[in-house]
Order: structure tokens, then C-alpha cells, then sequence
């Protein structure tokens, strides 16, 4: 038994030295490592700007219209539909098509201004259920956006 003890705790001390061995790695004084010819001067610093965003894009937050409106009349005359890629904006001319962008996972969509709003405080666009949907905030409710006028 005392040699059944003796030859493992020399198994163990063999594989302990032999990993220990294998991890040992040379390092090189300072003065080897770091010459005055190896250093490279590192090139300016550069800031990064945005890319810019065209004169007639908007930045702002989406949100989308609330069920109990499907079926109502929207500013053009025609019936509000879940189904739909729309949306309304307060100054777009009815008929414009415009990309929308989410901002959180670059997803866009193109849809066409049918009606007018939205009315709350901050918001730019309210899109239609699929177009939210499409954009991947439907739980979230609400969104930052660009809105891109398609010509």
C-alpha cells in the first residue's frame, strides 16, 4: 500500500514537472526586447466622425399605431391596415416613400406616408404593425430611427 502511495505521488510530481517545463517561455531582457530601431512611431491620431446624414433625413424615435386603429380612415382617405408597409409623419407629403432605419440593429424598410402624426412629444414616425415588425421593435414599442425621403 505504501508503494501504491509512493508510486502515484511520482506519477503526480512527473506530470506537474513535465506540464510546468512545457509552459516555461524565455523573455528577453528589456534593453533585447525594446531597441531604439525596433520602435516605429505610431502615425497621428485621427478622429472618427459619423457618416453624415443627407440635409432631408431625420433622426428621431418610431413607434407604431395602435391596433384599435386598423380599419380607420387614415389623412389620404385610405383604410389604416396592420398588414400594410406604412406610416405618418407630420410634414412628409402623402404619397412619400420613405427608408426607415432602426438605429439598435440597422434593419430598414421602405414605406409610404399615408397619413399624419404622430402626436407624441419626441416621436417622428408611426409605422405600420408589419413595418415595425420588419424593423424588429414590436416589443420594444418604440425605436430610434433615420428616415431617409426616397426620391
Amino acid at each position: 500500500m505504501k508503494r501504491t502511495a509512493l508510486k502515484l505521488a511520482i506519477a503526480l510530481s512527473t506530470i506537474l514537472n513535465l506540464g510546468c517545463a512545457a509552459a516555461r517561455v524565455h523573455i528577453p531582457p528589456v534593453d533585447e526586447q525594446f531597441s531604439a530601431s525596433a520602435l516605429v512611431p505610431l502615425p497621428p491620431a485621427t478622429s472618427i466622425s459619423p457618416a453624415p446624414v443627407p440635409d432631408d433625413a431625420q433622426i428621431g424615435v418610431a413607434s407604431f399605431y395602435h391596433p384599435s386603429l386598423v380599419g380607420q380612415l387614415t389623412a389620404n382617405g385610405d383604410r389604416y391596415s396592420d398588414r400594410a408597409l406604412t406610416a405618418a409623419h407630420r410634414t412628409l407629403d402623402l404619397g412619400t416613400r420613405v427608408r426607415v432605419t432602426n438605429l439598435e440593429n440597422l434593419k430598414s424598410v421602405v414605406v409610404t406616408v399615408n397619413d399624419r402624426g404622430p402626436y407624441v412629444r419626441g416621436r417622428i414616425i408611426d409605422l405600420s404593425r408589419r413595418a415595425a415588425r420588419v424593423l424588429g421593435f414590436v416589443h420594444e414599442g418604440t425605436t430610434r430611427v433615420k428616415v431617409d425621403p426616397l426620391t
